[in-house]
């Protein structure tokens, strides 16, 4: 019958069983995308090699343990262990760190979130990147806290959010928020980083911003909130001065109408 007459008697067959076919047609192309999704993935994860120099040469140190001198859940080192592993650093040609998260930013009015990262000013003379417009990171950026108030933008986030514009280098384009409101800001983290988080805060409502904190931890409302407000079985009371807030006017704040207080749901600071 030769292979046309296949086709032909394949044809027909598909079509005294419609619902069949298409069951069959949609299995198939779920399979298809499925494998396709899964090449694509394994192919610029494993397979590509990172446009880097010497990307081959690459090594990613982590410890073997539960505590990896950071309480951020994400088996992520600390900058302090880096700083460390940097500074008694005999085996390679150089050491970077980098931390991802999210970010704001703001420019012209325009504000959105992106994904960014806090990087090592040695991030980019390591992977031998330079900028194709401005500057990179350098060693001399980490000599301060916060000393170097710049960022470096994505190849590709450069061409998306501004067209390839060379006008952007030099453009403020991450400013202090005029109102931040922050939830839990340090739990999970040691007392040191506690503390730099606490003062960060401080210092960001000094110069103007107004910072909105939720947390349970009623020392550290008192120590960084001048106004406290409770929130209980769905109400929030009206807002007192920190100053003249006691821990009984408060328990009985968070105790509702109830002459016993009850276990604090949140408590809001401003």
């Amino acid at each position: 019958m030769g292979i046309v007459g296949d086709v032909r008697y394949a044809l027909r067959a598909l079509g005294k069983s419609p619902v069949f076919t298409m069951v069959a047609m949609l299995s198939l192309a779920l399979g298809i995308g499925a494998n396709t999704a899964v090449y694509g993935l394994v192919d610029s994860v494993l397979l590509n090699l990172l446009p880097v120099k010497n990307p081959r040469d690459l090594v990613q140190l982590k410890e073997v343990g539960h505590h990896y001198g950071s309480n951020t859940g994400m088996n992520a080192l600390s900058y302090p262990i880096y700083e460390d592993f940097r500074d008694q650093n005999q085996v390679f040609s150089g050491m970077l760190c980098r931390f991802q998260l999210p970010i704001s930013v703001s420019d012209a009015g325009r504000n959105e979130r992106a994904q960014g990262e806090l990087v090592s000013g040695s991030y980019f003379h390591v992977l031998g990147v330079r900028a194709a417009r401005g500057r990179v990171f350098t060693a001399e950026d980490d000599r301060t806290r916060s000393g170097a108030p710049y960022a470096v933008l994505a190849y590709d986030y450069w061409q998306t959010r501004y067209g390839g514009d060379s006008g952007v280098v030099g453009r403020e384009i991450l400013r202090e928020p005029g109102v931040l409101v922050v939830s839990q800001p340090t739990w999970g983290v040691d007392a040191g980083a506690a503390a730099v988080i606490r003062q960060a805060l401080i210092d960001l409502a000094a110069r103007g911003a107004a910072v909105l904190v939720i947390s349970q931890d009623l020392d550290e409302l008192l120590e960084i909130a001048d106004r406290i407000a409770v929130i209980f079985t769905g109400r929030l009371s009206a807002p007192i001065e920190s100053k003249t807030a006691d821990r009984e006017h408060l328990g009985l704040l968070m105790g509702g109408s109830s002459a016993q207080p009850r276990e604090l749901s949140h408590a809001v600071g401003a």
